[in-house]
């Protein structure tokens, strides 16, 4: 009697799931969106062919780059005001590097030349480009609080690395810190609540300064990490990943946090904090074969990871995740040839 009762309920099972009666669960012809707990909206944007690369999105608003792999001959910011059609802003010709907007003020581009005529270009229309820095750097940092005060990455030779900073949206610099241990950093990030403290990413770590930059503490050997994001709600908190693991960083100790139901194969690729929502979120992915990924959405609240949203698709999904500037519900992920906004409840 008991296993004709097991089977009669496994055979309801699979008949609601192929019968789309499954609650929380929507399915088309390319996708398949799993739902956990959240009632979220995926909407899939077509992108022009050619390494095409959105960067910053607000409403309808977006502004993309575009730039060959190799060899490096040029590169162009595109923008769309209806998320599907896209015009050329400006070109850089015999030039390769990456474009940056003042999160709020649209307007307000820079460009990181890391070939050619190396520097910092800044745009308030995209028309005319002035030289704002001279030398090669790899990254510009904006304060999330005051835009107009950023900071420049420049990494030194066989190591090093030396941090800028402007209070007028990078009119004028002057030297902040350097530190000699690290080796080729690639993001840097400051509690919104004490400026003293700081974090640098680096090939060779996670890299910590409690002082302004005086003095710094390798607190992450293990790996490189991929991105860092301070906990919303409670500042104590620092989260970042290094593309195997999601680990917490609170008063000097680290400990992993667990993804639930997470495969040894699985990549964390990206990892966004937002601070008027309070909420962060980590992107995954899996590959099934070489034209079969699935992708993975999580929520972390209280040390604790959520899966929201999951999606099968053909194409790899690039290591970002964009937050929509003017609506806190809406978030980007991406590949080179689609966009897709997940609306979250």
């Amino acid at each position: 009697m008991g296993s004709i009762l097991k089977k009669t309920m496994v055979f309801f099972i699979i008949t609601t799931i192929l019968s789309g009666c499954w609650p929380n669960v929507e399915r088309n012809k390319k996708n398949l969106f799993r739902i956990d707990n959240f009632q979220v909206k995926i909407t899939q944007y077509p992108l022009p062919e050619g390494f095409f690369r959105p960067f910053w999105i607000g409403g309808t608003t977006v502004f993309a780059q575009q730039g060959q792999d190799y060899p490096k001959k040029f590169i162009s910011l595109y923008e769309s005001k209806d998320l599907k059609n896209y015009n050329v802003v400006v070109q850089f010709s015999n030039q390769f590097g990456q474009f940056f907007i003042n999160p709020k003020n649209n307007k307000e581009i820079y460009f990181i030349s890391y070939t050619g005529e190396k520097g910092v270009y800044k745009s308030k229309d995209g028309g005319k480009w002035h030289k704002i820095f001279q030398g090669r750097v790899e990254k510009i940092i904006f304060d999330p609080k005051s835009p107009d005060t950023c900071y420049l990455i420049q990494n030194k030779e066989p190591k090093g690395v030396k941090v800028f900073i402007s209070r007028d949206g990078g009119e004028h610099w002057n030297f902040k810190f350097s530190v000699q241990e690290i080796f080729y950093a690639t993001q840097l990030f400051i509690n919104s609540l004490n400026e003293k403290q700081i974090y640098i990413t680096a090939r060779n770590g996670l890299w910590e300064s409690l002082d302004g930059g005086k003095h710094w503490q390798n607190v992450f050997l293990y790996g490189e990490p991929r991105g860092i994001a301070f906990d919303p709600v409670d500042l104590k908190n620092l989260y970042f990943i290094d593309g195997r693991g999601l680990y917490r960083l609170r008063e000097g100790k680290i400990e992993e946090v667990k993804l639930p139901a997470i495969h040894q194969e699985e990549e964390i690729l990206a990892i966004n904090g937002r601070d008027d929502t309070k909420k962060i979120f980590v992107l995954t992915l899996k590959e099934i074969n070489k034209s079969h990924y699935e992708i993975s959405l999580y929520q972390i609240y209280e040390n604790k990871a959520k899966i929201i949203a999951s999606l099968e698709n053909s194409e790899r999904i690039l290591e970002e995740i964009i937050f929509d500037s003017e609506n806190p519900n809406n978030l980007y992920i991406f590949s080179y040839k689609n966009l897709f906004k997940i609306t979250l409840k």
